[in-house]
């Protein structure tokens, strides 16, 4: 017997990712404080690992001009995942996969691994496709990823060389075919990821690294000579007041980067306000009521606020908006036609995709997106303040985004003197 389902079956990733638009002006964003990272870029020691295996690629001839290099770095890249496969405490891309394959062994050799291992199936999830770029803006490797610079080759030489001997002969052998005993994978504890495992050399070279990027972009020199603090970024996720109250006083911490922080504060704002209001929508659309939900009506101010910002926003000659929505949105007034420019723009959005938008009609064509219940909470939580400016907090502190201070943290003291 066969059975129609009533919504669209998800088969594409893009059908659910980013459904408003909104990841090219956040990433555009992003870059005007931090070009060298990513939301996957969030460990240094990754570009220590990158930096060495292009080193010893090179050395036997194998760069990424050739069809194999991808394949040869996993190659690598797999001893050193099953250095941290086999100490749970450490986290690394793919560590499940790599766990799986020293599960009841004593030994094990590249030729114990099937070509067609899921391991081989996306070179690109992993030290290489998340790592490279980040690698290319630190200066670590040259234009294109070709080949390393001198600082890479410096990054290269100390992390090979952590345990203050030749480290890299593990890595050399596997790559030779040779087995490795289970037991002396598990005791390489010199190349794991913390902080702590780090070398005096590996963390100087970090400082040159770090100072030679500076010197190369001195508008966003700031943020890394006067960092925020671990107090700090716990204050981000704290409540929305004091979430509010640091984003407020980042452009006087960082006055050449003014402009910038404010683009990124109306964002936030926006993004927020616009998110909000969809979930809203396609909630609505969805039948709030067969879940005993009754959605009050939306402030008119706070909708008011959206088109405001919007305006500001646009009027900035640096700012980002590559499909028009903050624009289209200035020229605004009134909840409602607010709202059904939100769902055109997301309409639009999707068809460009080739996926199916989550609203067509006035009905809801792919479920499950929004938890009813949940965004009728949100809401409650967000219209239990009276004044707007508290309405507004509140939502940008529930959607608020990632803009790398954390990691420019992070990136700062691992490079700090041992």
């Amino acid at each position: 017997m066969m059975f129609f389902s009533e919504y669209t079956i998800l088969e594409k990733p893009g059908l659910i990712t980013d459904p408003l638009g909104l990841s090219i002006p956040y990433s555009r964003l992003q870059d005007k404080l931090f070009r060298q990272f990513t939301v996957l870029s969030n460990y240094p020691a990754y570009h220590g690992a990158l930096c060495l295996f292009y080193q010893m690629l090179e050395r036997q001839g194998i760069t990424p001009n050739r069809k194999d290099f991808a394949q040869k770095f996993r190659e690598l890249e797999i001893c050193w995942g099953l250095i941290h496969a086999s100490a749970p405490s450490t986290s690394i891309l793919n560590v499940t996969k790599y766990a799986s394959l020293i599960q009841g062994r004593e030994r094990i050799s590249l030729s114990d691994i099937s070509k067609g291992s899921d391991i081989y199936r996306r070179l690109g999830y992993g030290t290489l496709g998340h790592y490279s770029g980040p690698s290319i803006e630190w200066g670590l490797l040259g234009k294109g990823g070709k080949t390393l610079t001198a600082l890479g080759r410096k990054l290269a030489d100390a992390f090979g060389e952590r345990n203050e001997t030749s480290g890299t002969d593990i890595f050399k052998r596997w790559l030779a075919g040779k087995a490795i005993s289970i037991a002396e994978i598990g005791e390489a504890r010199a190349f794991r990821l913390d902080r702590e495992s780090r070398s005096r050399q590996e963390a100087g070279v970090w400082q040159e690294v770090i100072a030679t990027y500076c010197d190369a972009h001195p508008r966003t020199k700031a943020l890394w000579t006067a960092p925020l603090t671990t107090r700090e970024l716990e204050k981000l996720h704290e409540s929305a007041s004091t979430y509010d109250a640091h984003c407020m006083l980042l452009p006087q911490r960082y006055n050449m980067l003014s402009s910038e922080l404010g683009l990124i504060r109306q964002f936030e704002q926006m993004s927020a306000t616009i998110q909000f209001l969809f979930e809203l929508e396609y909630v609505a659309c969805g039948g709030a009521a067969a879940h005993g939900l009754v959605l009050k009506e939306v402030n008119p101010l706070l909708v008011k606020r959206l088109t405001d910002i919007a305006a500001q926003y646009v009027d900035v000659p640096e700012h980002i908006d590559p499909k028009g929505m903050f624009a289209g949105l200035a020229r605004l007034h009134g909840s409602r036609e607010v709202t059904d420019f939100i769902v055109h723009h997301h309409q639009r959005h999707q068809r460009a995709k080739q996926v199916s938008p989550f609203i067509v009609e006035g009905r809801v064509v792919i479920a499950e997106r929004y938890d009813p219940r949940q965004v009728a909470r949100m809401f409650d939580d967000v219209y239990k303040h009276d004044d707007t400016d508290r309405q507004q907090a509140e939502l940008t502190f529930r959607y608020r985004r990632d803009w790398h201070f954390g990691r420019a943290s992070r990136y700062q003291a691992y490079a700090e003197a041992l």
